[in-house]
């Protein structure tokens, strides 16, 4: 399965060019959502520098941007380059423990580890947003989050500002008539 599905293709005057920018979506992905303009710009201003008028491979530039960006960044180049791995995250359960805790499990389903943004919207109308990071995949393909609040859920979105190039979205979203169950 492949981030280029027809959801996200747009029309068909389009459709000729996606797979052309598929590599800089994926890099303009690691800047944005990963490393941060800081680190990432420094980084592949290095490459450009070290690497200008000479050959260099794919396993150039992966060590370089390792090496400069401070991180191991193989998760990332494994899931993007070498696999077929692709976003797809879900909200898999929400409840309340009996200690007033807000549980939110939320299932990779794709396999392709990226960072998540979950909103939380509360029936009195505030909202709250919890910011996963990459590395809780490297347990495995759930998640869950423990949101202390004697508050009443309404909604939960994740990545409500649609950063990532989720495949599935209909399973991203819980609303809730009431509190949900223990």
């Amino acid at each position: 399965m492949d981030t280029l599905r027809p959801q996200n293709l747009g029309s068909k005057g389009d459709r000729h060019a996606i797979p052309y920018f598929k590599a800089a979506y994926r890099l303009e992905l690691l800047r944005s959502q990963i490393l941060g303009p800081e680190r990432f710009d420094h980084a592949f201003r290095h490459y450009i520098e070290v690497w200008a008028y000479r050959h260099p491979t794919p396993s150039d530039f992966l060590r370089l941007m390792n090496s400069d960006a401070g991180e191991d960044l193989s998760w990332f180049w494994r899931g993007w380059y070498f696999k077929t791995w692709f976003p797809d995250y879900a909200i898999e359960d929400v409840k309340y423990t009996s200690d007033a805790k807000l549980k939110i499990t939320i299932l990779n389903k794709g396999w392709l580890p990226l960072p998540l943004t979950v909103l939380e919207k509360w029936t009195d109308g505030t909202t709250t947003s919890v910011r996963i990071p990459t590395e809780v995949w490297s347990s495995g393909n759930r998640h869950t989050l423990e949101i202390p609040s004697p508050r009443s859920i309404a909604a939960i979105i994740i990545d409500p500002d649609h950063e990532i190039p989720d495949v599935n979205r209909s399973n991203n979203e819980f609303f809730a008539t009431g509190r949900p169950t223990q």
